[in-house]
């Protein structure tokens, strides 16, 4: 896997997981970490290989801009979220913590398509949830709905060059089948601007 992922080496961004792993420190008092402080300690006692130390390395941002060709970044790819959105809480997450599920419009409405701060380019990756489908914020109304992913949508490319659109696409899992959703991935076409969903049916 390692050999695969240096030969197409491309953007990446940590994970919870990733994170958990660099701080060993937050395991008694991480909410999450210490549930799964078994399975810490066994990953990290893997790390002590070359390659996986190089990979954690490579993965070590938060957010990452894709620049197409053009060199004008279109994209900012991120985990969970690119800034700590849950502020209510007894407890706060890093933002690759972070979780933004179909229900949180005003979340995403207000903390990244209305904040040039925390999302400095027209649309964003993101995932955590392995639920496939994406935000569409309309520029004029200013209004954001959440699509999930259909069969139909499958192998059909969705334009995103309209400049009356923005989009925030969760790719879903194409490592994880859900009840609800196949594995699924998101093709990126920066040449056509279009995004076009492939699904994993192969058991």
């Amino acid at each position: 896997m390692f050999q695969i992922l240096e030969k197409y080496k491309g953007p990446a961004v940590r994970g919870n997981w990733e994170h958990w792993l660099t701080h060993p420190e937050h395991d008694i008092r991480g909410k999450y970490q210490e549930k799964y402080k078994e399975q810490l300690a066994q990953r990290r006692e893997l790390l002590s290989k070359k390659n996986n130390k190089v990979l954690l390395d490579w993965i070590a941002r938060d957010t990452v801009r894709i620049l197409p060709e053009d060199g004008t970044a279109e994209f900012t790819m991120f985990h969970g979220c690119s800034y700590p959105c849950y502020r209510n809480s007894d407890y706060q997450p890093h933002p690759c913590e972070c979780y933004l599920f179909p229900r949180d419009l005003n979340t995403v409405t207000r903390g990244l398509f209305g904040n040039p701060e925390n999302l400095q380019t027209p649309h964003f990756l993101f995932g955590h949830t392995h639920t496939p489908g994406f935000f569409t914020y309309s520029v004029t109304s200013r209004r954001n709905m959440w699509q999930f992913f259909t069969a139909e949508m499958r192998d059909r490319p969705i334009r995103y060059g309209d400049s009356g659109r923005r989009f925030g696409i969760n790719p879903g899992s194409a490592g994880i089948e859900t009840r609800r959703f196949p594995r699924t991935a998101v093709l990126l076409d920066t040449d056509a601007k279009t995004f076009t969903y492939l699904v994993d049916l192969e058991d």
